[in-house]
């Protein structure tokens, strides 16, 4: 079996801007600028997409899981449709103090998938928002790209994206 390249992409902050309140509902929903593309391109470029979230408090009456699957099949079928699919979901629904080991920044979330898949670590990443995801990709041993839609605090996305397709 080949290695893959893989990037493990955080959703909230990432792929969708972050609401002040935390829980994102569809109604609210907004992409980082340039992420559609983005995926597209990385996507084209032989790179597999598995989306990699902390949702804590997922199932509670404050976080329904029925507004998490309305707002997370909604992306899914979008970023499918525009020829970015995401191979795996991993979602963590613990809060922080459960102390979970799949909680970002530890890598329960993505040790089964790295069982079951060959990934080229020395050409995958982690794309996310926040020091946890940075600390995700120490963990597993590969790059981290931190993700911004204001260039002073990260990489926006066709930075990324022209980025990873400069060096094929």
């Amino acid at each position: 079996m080949s290695s893959r390249r893989v990037l493990f992409v955080d959703r909230d902050g990432t792929l969708i801007v972050q609401p002040a309140d935390e829980v994102v509902k569809l109604q609210s929903l907004r992409l980082l600028p340039g992420v559609v593309p983005a995926l597209k391109t990385l996507h084209d470029a032989g790179y597999a997409l598995v989306m990699v979230t902390n949702q804590g408090g997922l199932g509670t009456a404050r976080y329904p899981e029925s507004e998490f699957r309305e707002v997370q099949e909604f992306l899914l079928e979008l970023f499918g449709s525009q020829g970015a699919p995401f191979e795996a979901v991993l979602v963590c629904p613990h809060l922080a103090e459960a102390g979970c080991n799949c909680r970002k920044p530890k890598t329960g979330l993505v040790d089964g998938f790295r069982r079951e898949h060959a990934i080229d670590l020395d050409r995958s990443y982690v794309i996310g928002d926040r020091d946890a995801d940075m600390e995700l990709a120490r963990n597993l041993g590969i790059g981290g790209i931190r993700v911004h839609s204001d260039r002073t605090l990260g990489e926006t996305w066709s930075q990324i994206a022209r980025r990873f397709t400069a060096s094929l």
